[in-house]
């Protein structure tokens, strides 16, 4: 399946992800750092597919993405899908980042993408989810270089308020003035 098939059943996170594949199209030699692994193969209304898409994107394309996921059966099905350009780590992903922040800083190299989709949201109470992809952001904060995207997948509007993983991102991100871009399923943020 082409990587514009793929975009196309990705229902309400298609404009974002054309939105990303734009950007990464003017990165030489992207990193992408993605929390959250693909869990069930050709779920791409359900949960988006990021990690197919991205893999697609740099093993045609060149680049590099790093992903991780908490769960062994996700991180399985994840790495029977993807090709060399992609690695996908089994941890926590908040102390993966914090250690993928020390490799980054040693050697010199910033992230182009990081899309953070590790936490499963509750949007009775988002509250969990949200606090966790937060953490996310600040144990890799400094590997990312003006204009890389910050992607948080899972928000909504409900009676006027943003609930989802995003609402605490949004918050932090308003606070040191980093622009938000999109704002939808997905919320993005040019750093």
């Amino acid at each position: 399946m082409t990587l514009i098939n793929m975009l196309a059943l990705t229902g309400v996170r298609e404009p974002s992800f054309r939105l990303m594949i734009e950007h990464l199209s003017l990165c030489h030699f992207p990193l992408i750092v993605e929390t959250g692994c693909a869990r069930e193969e050709n779920n791409f209304a359900g949960d988006g597919q990021s990690t197919i898409i991205f893999d697609r994107y740099v093993n045609a394309n060149g680049g590099e993405l790093q992903s991780v996921d908490i769960s062994p059966e996700n991180v399985a099905v994840a790495q029977r899908q993807v090709g060399p350009r992609t690695r996908i780590h089994c941890a926590d992903s908040i102390e993966y980042l914090w250690r993928l922040n020390q490799e980054l800083t040693a050697n010199n190299l910033y992230i182009d993408l990081l899309y953070l989709d590790s936490f499963d949201v509750d949007f009775n109470h988002p509250a969990p989810s949200a606090h966790h992809h937060l953490k996310e952001l600040t144990a890799i904060i400094s590997r990312l270089k003006p204009g890389s995207l910050v992607v948080v997948d899972d928000n909504l509007e409900i009676d006027g308020h943003h609930v989802g993983k995003g609402y605490l991102v949004e918050e932090f991100m308003q606070a040191i003035g980093k622009p938000i871009v999109y704002r939808g399923y997905q919320y993005i943020w040019r750093f």
